[in-house]
């Protein structure tokens, strides 16, 4: 059964409670209770309350009510309401604002809100609340429920951590001849993470462990196991191996010894790079499988199919929806290495799934970065994660570096987002020591660029 969508919002003094075919002005709020009764009457099963909406007063759990109010960030952000003895019997209140909506649906008109909801279940087929995560397990789980398991382990003693996979995050000094150039150039890979997700496999089972006399193949080509491997990386001693104004394969240094837990991406990226990595010992799943690759290429075949507007005739509605849908798309990945999941949610407990991903990213982002250095002649001088900047004199960021765009519109390929002229304060941004992460936010403020 489709869930029946609901704003409550307030304009003029008035309180008023919206859906489709339900239109409830003058409506006076009490308790939770007294709210859900009136919801439920109308046969309604999400409510989005807006900021303007006045506050609703906590209810009651007893007799035949059930209700749980869930926080984030110290702030009330859904209510999940249940009611013996009638039709329809659950009510989710969302306060969109203090959610993971809250950049998608913020300054948009409550009868948008209801709309892009609405889209994104009809499209998703599964309950679209307060949390784009949920939706996103949601329809994984609709997708291959077979393929979720709890693994009794805790991943992370493993070191299915962060630490094993990182991502570019990444500047250099502009040479001579950049510092002369007119333009900064932004390009951005569409769906980084996503599409990631669709060209690597996810371990299956308890992951096993396997001492220094198993050294794993990893080849471009080869079968990959999937797991965790301490490795030694010595750099290779070639200087022209590859373009040193190129992010580095790793985060290692020349004539350093590194010694560290590493994901296969990372170890197949360095010996691509001709590092010599040695593995002592790993933690290997006994199995794998493509747990994301329906997931995310139908998510991305959603997010694009919102531009029909024969299908989703509210423009404004299904233009959110296509934001809703890459928040979902991005948040699930990133979720399963949240370390606060409650006892019934022990299946996303997978910090697994976001290292594998991320560390396949690296693997890509490089070599799309490699590729372009070869036929373009160009590198780089920042990389945040799946964001690359470039300095050129060309205006059109495609004539500039028609290779990285190669694939511009598709499935994780480089989009060229525009450029800013390369003025005296930017030039001196680039000589003034500051992380990547506050050279971003000073180009933000600047604005110019798309």
């Amino acid at each position: 059964m489709e869930s029946k969508h609901a704003v409550l919002y307030a304009d003029d003094g008035c309180t008023y409670l919206h859906a489709p075919g339900v239109y409830l002005p003058h409506l006076a709020l009490s308790s939770v209770n007294a709210f859900a009764d009136i919801a439920l009457e109308q046969g309604i099963t999400a409510v989005w309350v807006m900021p303007s909406a006045p506050t609703i007063e906590k209810g009651y759990t007893g007799g035949a009510w059930s209700i749980q109010e869930n926080h984030r960030h110290g702030k009330l952000a859904t209510i999940s309401v249940y009611k013996r003895g009638q039709k329809h019997n659950h009510l989710n209140i969302i306060y969109p604002a203090h959610t993971a909506w809250s950049t998608i649906f913020d300054g948009a008109a409550p009868k948008e809100i209801m709309g892009a909801a609405t889209y994104l279940e009809r499209a998703l087929g599964v309950p679209i609340t307060g949390s784009p995560t949920t939706a996103g397990w949601a329809y994984l789980k609709k997708l291959h429920p077979e393929w979720i398991e709890n693994i009794p382990v805790d991943l992370r003693e493993m070191h299915f951590t962060a630490h094993a996979g990182t991502d570019i995050i990444w500047q250099r000094p502009l040479t001579q001849g950049e510092t002369e150039c007119v333009y900064l150039h932004k390009f951005d890979k569409s769906g980084a993470y996503p599409y990631a997700a669709t060209q690597t496999d996810i371990g299956v089972g308890t992951p096993v462990h396997v001492d220094h006399g198993l050294d794993a193949v990893h080849e471009k080509g080869h079968p990959q196991e999937v797991g965790v491997w301490r490795c030694t990386i010595a750099c290779n001693p070639d200087p022209e191996a590859y373009n040193t104004l190129l992010p580095p394969p790793w985060n290692e240094q020349k004539g350093v010894a590194w010694v560290g837990w590493l994901a296969g991406p990372i170890i197949r990226l360095l010996r691509a790079t001709g590092h010599i990595v040695t593995i002592m010992e790993g933690y290997v799943f006994p199995q794998r499988h493509d747990l994301l690759m329906q997931w995310a290429n139908n998510l991305w075949n959603i997010r694009q199919g919102f531009d029909d507007l024969t299908r989703w005739p509210g423009a404004r509605s299904a233009r959110l929806a296509q934001k809703g849908t890459k928040q979902i798309m991005n948040s699930t990945i990133g979720y399963t290495a949240f370390k606060g999941f409650d006892e019934d949610e022990e299946e996303k407990r997978r910090p697994d799934i976001r290292l594998q991903v991320v560390a396949r990213n690296r693997e890509l982002v490089w070599h799309n970065l490699f590729k372009t250095s070869r036929l373009d002649g160009q590198t780089p001088i920042m990389v945040y994660i799946d964001a690359a900047y470039y300095i050129s004199n060309e205006r059109n960021g495609r004539a500039a570096l028609p290779s990285l765009v190669r694939r511009e519109g598709q499935f994780g390929g480089f989009r060229w987002e525009g450029c800013i002229e390369m003025d005296a304060a930017i030039l001196e941004m680039f000589r003034a020591k500051m992380p990547v992460a506050q050279r971003l936010t000073y180009l933000n403020q600047r604005g110019g660029m798309v």
